[in-house]
């Protein structure tokens, strides 16, 4: 089982004070999406200088141009980047090649999928690194239920 803490929103000093603090107990490390767009992907840079030894997790919810965007993220520093389900094969496909050639991993994340079991089961074929099995924050805001059944027939 991994830890994952994702800094989503807050100054970013203060994020990496907070992800030092709790850095022994924490696996990896995720530059969320929100504060990629607001500071730009270079945050991961700062984010890996200042925890060089952690996993550091690029949220970039990548939906187009899979090679490029894993390129912008692992030059960043990032270990680990994510992809959305919801991307078109050849653009999981292009980023998982681009994280192969370089030794880094990907995310498949299924957030907002129908039926996330079946999609998972398609791009298997392409053997990405990890699925993540994702609830929106606003779903969450607006009271869904969290589903158990698919948790326990994803794994």
């Amino acid at each position: 089982m991994l830890f994952q803490l994702a800094l989503d929103a807050g100054e970013i000093n203060d994020l990496i004070a907070l992800a030092r603090r709790v850095a022994q107990w924490v696996d990896w490390i995720e530059v969320g999406t929100p504060l990629i767009k607001k500071h730009g992907v270079n945050l991961v840079t700062r984010v890996k200088n200042a925890l060089p030894g952690h996993v550091i997790v690029a949220d970039m919810k990548t939906a187009d141009a899979g090679g490029w965007e894993a390129d912008m993220a692992m030059d960043a520093g990032a270990d680990v980047f994510t992809v959305l389900a919801a991307a078109s094969d050849a653009t999981v496909r292009e980023a998982m090649a681009h994280a192969n050639q370089r030794g880094r991993k990907i995310v498949v994340d299924l957030i907002g999928q129908p039926d996330p079991i079946a999609r998972a089961m398609q791009l298997a074929a392409f053997k990405p690194h990890y699925f993540n099995l994702h609830r929106s924050t606003d779903a969450f805001s607006s009271g869904a239920e969290l589903r158990v059944d698919l948790i326990r027939e994803f794994t």
